[in-house]
């Protein structure tokens, strides 16, 4: 070895430690920048989450309070009731802001306070400014704005009603209408109308900015994450790498030559410089220990750093083998996990988290987890796949989210929200005009490489977007563009898609968003009605039953592609449809109501109102079927068929007509239907009900009942008539059962009220028993000296009120009429 190389290995070792705490220093300040950008989005994510719940929440207060005042107000006009008229100002007066609000407690003003969410004056603050305080967009404050006006409108013409009430005097000859005729005039149902649908829009709209807005920032904290944890890997892989050189080169090889010098000294061979060797390769020996002492401790410093660093992550981190056991987890994985590190250590992830049946790079996943306490929990996991010392691993990320599912389960407004987001979403660079992000179905449908879309101009993909500037001006009036199009796939074919292009302003950076379906199916379909309507064509000249049955298939192929809420929707207006109209009853007695309300859009419930062999005989009907909604509804149907062939029979039969007869051929009727004639079979639907005939002229009606009482006023005394213990058409009711039927003079003013089990069963009140038969017949005692109609709308807000917060048990009828 010469003295040139003994003088340049000093300098060689100065340069390589400089490069290294270079490269490490750089590292440490792009760490703390990640740390600083994940806690900024953190942040940002749950201003956003708390902005959401507060607007929907105040809108939804809205709406409940513009109920309420309207329900107040009727009831105050229909009973007179002080104590209504007190409580509609009290709402009134909250929402001015010149009272304090009943839903905001002093322990919820505390918190309201203390967080920074009240304005200055405190609990006494209008809807308004509760709503310009919570910093809405311009669009959704004018939503809300205009819902409020509206309320206000009403506030005045219930304010009319309620003072030509208060004073006892009825409005102008010219206006001949009633004080609770105000409140069921077309323009005022028209204006609640508006505010309901001004409120959902509000709603809407603030669910689409903030989705939009979480979604992007979920995103960005979950790349901090990755990126944070792909740099610690790196780094601590390059350390090792680093000393491992160190102590190759500095260490290994001089002593491997001082043993060689050592040997060639004991076999008598000569150097011509033992001395100078022997110096230098000592000192070179001293150097390295000493180099590898300093790359020690820093990577030691660099450790600890690390493990500070992971103790301070507010989510659990679990590095497990490919076996499934765990090889390290961070302080908060063993706190949420509630196991010390020796408990925790080479233990299989399955004991935690028992549905995980296979570990593989996924985003997110939410499932059951359970703690070394046998404490469950619903944890939301991410994974992906690390290699370590040429070993298969996986990074996994840990985190209890049943505090996030319970603030959750209160934003039931979600409930409203009924599509999903489309397939495939682009975020594009307004500017340049290039894809900065595609999500994993982009890469599937187009049949990309991942990573092959990144940064490809827009136009490749969506070549409809060849006047870029020209969308994005129209975007700045129209704030969303929906079209059909097609996409470019990465063969050269193209798919048709859907698509709806807007802006979204991600961290104060405007990105445009391309969110697209892929339509191939649904123009198929489309191919398919277009064939099918090619065929009507063809098949105008056959036979008219060959027509009708051409469209019925036309609109049997249209009927798949609506969903199945409309479905239900057109169930109810066709139910409604047998709803009998006004004219007979208004035609047959002095007075009468119709209560009728079904638990779900389409119900169980149905009544029926034929006028028979003249005008003065008529026969009523009120049947509640097995169980509401469609399968309730099937039922109705089927009864309804059989009450017309029953009604045709009757109008032919000579004799008189009986109840019990009618009730007995039902029973028989529908057993053999439903083939229910014995206890083996598959079906078990049937009904409870009753069945009134009339005759006016002879001053006679006649009852019977399948389980169905008839409450009869008469000398200001109710008479209860109960109907027989026997339900119809079940497998278990005899097909051979006489009912019993009940014969009745009738003189004026006598009322007959008959009522389905729906009203009687509504649980409510302050232990949520039923409301019971008995507070039935008070509720009527009490309101015998209104009209039919005003007593309609005290039997409703009677149930409201008992009601409450309880979910409505069953469809809801009551019939009451006056002779």
């Amino acid at each position: 070895m010469t003295s040139q190389n003994s003088a340049h290995q000093p300098s060689s070792i100065l340069d390589s430690l400089k490069q290294s705490t270079s490269i490490v220093s750089a590292g440490l300040v792009v760490f703390l920048m990640l740390i600083l950008a994940l806690v900024f989005f953190q942040n940002k994510l749950e201003a956003t989450s708390h902005q959401q719940f507060r607007s929907v929440m105040l809108a939804l207060e809205l709406k409940e309070s513009s109920a309420k005042l309207t329900n107040f107000a009727r009831s105050y006009v229909i009973t007179h009731n002080e104590l209504y008229k007190k409580r509609y100002w009290d709402i009134v007066n909250m929402r001015q802001g010149l009272v304090a609000s009943e839903v905001l407690d002093d322990n919820r003003l505390h918190q309201l306070a203390t967080a920074g969410l009240l304005p200055e004056r405190g609990d006494l603050v209008s809807s308004q400014e509760w709503f310009e305080y919570f910093q809405l967009k311009p669009n959704e404050l004018a939503l809300i704005a205009e819902a409020e006006r509206l309320s206000m409108t009403l506030v005045t013409l219930e304010e009319k009603a309620m003072d030509l009430t208060a004073q006892g005097k009825l409005p102008d000859v010219s206006e001949g209408t009633l004080p609770i005729d105000l409140l069921f005039s077309a323009l005022y149902m028209d204006e609640l109308q508006k505010i309901q649908n001004n409120i959902d829009q509000f709603i809407a709209a603030v669910n689409q900015r903030t989705d939009t807005e979480k979604m992007l920032y979920q995103y960005w904290v979950w790349a901090m994450s990755g990126i944070l944890l792909l740099q610690i890997l790196v780094f601590s892989s390059y350390i090792l790498l680093y000393s491992n050189r160190l102590l190759r080169t500095r260490l290994m090889m001089p002593i491997a030559q001082l043993l060689a010098f050592t040997q060639a000294l004991a076999q008598g061979k000569k150097s011509n410089e033992p001395l100078e060797l022997v110096d230098f390769e000592m000192r070179e020996l001293y150097d390295g220990l000493v180099q590898i002492q300093l790359a020690q401790q820093k990577m030691d410093e660099y450790n600890h750093f690390n493990q500070q660093m992971m103790a301070a992550l507010p989510f659990g981190l679990l590095l497990i083998n490919k076996e499934g056991c765990i090889e390290f987890a961070n302080p908060a994985a063993k706190s949420l996990l509630e196991v010390a590190n020796v408990d925790l250590l080479n233990h299989s992830i399955a004991r935690f988290l028992p549905e995980l049946t296979d570990l593989s790079d996924f985003s997110v996943l939410k499932m059951p987890a359970q703690t070394s306490q046998e404490r469950r929990f619903m944890a939301e996991v991410s994974c992906c796949s690390v290699s370590q010392n040429q070993q298969q691993s996986y990074l996994m990320v840990l985190s209890d989210i049943d505090d996030r599912a319970r603030a959750e389960q209160r934003l039931r407004f979600i409930e409203f929200v009924v599509d999903k987001s489309p397939d495939i979403v682009f975020w594009v660079n307004p500017k340049s005009g290039l894809i900065s992000y595609a999500d994993e179905t982009a890469y599937e449908v187009l049949g990309y490489e991942n990573g092959q879309l990144l940064n490809l101009p827009i136009i490749e993909m969506d070549s409809s977007l060849d006047n870029l500037q020209g969308m994005i001006m129209r975007l700045a009036d129209e704030v969303i563009i929906h079209k059909e199009t097609h996409f470019s796939c990465a063969d050269g074919s193209k798919v048709p898609v859907d698509v709806s292009y807007f802006f979204a302003d991600f961290g104060g950076r405007q990105t445009l968003i391309l969110s697209a379906r892929d339509i191939r199916e649904r123009l198929s379909l489309q191919d398919l009605m277009h064939k099918q309507m090619l065929s009507l064509q063809d098949g105008r000249r056959a036979t008219t039953n060959m027509l009708l049955d051409l469209e019925q298939a036309k609109k049997e192929v249209e009927r798949i592609h609506r969903h199945t809420r409309e479905s239900i929707e057109y169930a109810s207006l066709i139910q409604k449809a047998l709803i009998p109209e006004d004219d007979l009853f208004q035609t047959m007695f002095s007075d009468y109501f119709c209560l009728w309300q079904p638990k779900d859009l389409v119900g169980g419930d149905i009544y029926f109102f034929t006028q028979l062999r003249h005008e003065d005989e008529c026969l009523l009907m009120v049947i509640d079927c097995t169980g509401h909604g469609v399968p309730g509804a099937f039922v109705t149907m089927l009864v309804k068929a059989v009450e017309q062939q029953i009604v045709a029979s009757v109008k032919h039969l000579q004799g008189e007509v009986h109840p019990k007869d009618v009730l007995a051929l039902f029973n028989q009727t529908l057993k053999r239907l439903l083939k229910q004639e014995t206890i083996d079979s598959i079906s078990n639907a049937g009904f409870d009900g009753a069945i009134l005939y009339y005759d006016r002229q002879r001053k006679l009606l006649r009852f019977a009942g399948a389980e169905t009482a008839l409450h009869v006023w008469q000398d200001n005394a109710m008479q209860e008539i109960k109907g027989n213990r026997h339900s119809i058409g079940y497998k278990k009711s005899d097909a051979n059962y006489e009912f019993t039927e009940h014969e009745i003079s009738v003189s004026k003013g006598m009322k007959f009220y008959v009522t389905t089990d729906g009203y009687l069963d509504q649980n409510g009140g302050a232990k949520g028993f039923p409301f019971s038969r008995k507070r039935y017949l008070q509720t009527l005692n009490d309101s015998m000296h209104l009209t039919m109609m005003a007593q309609k709308q005290h039997l409703l807000t009677v149930l409201d009120d008992y009601q409450g917060d309880e979910i409505r048990n069953d469809d809801v009828t009551v019939i009451g009429f006056t002779i």
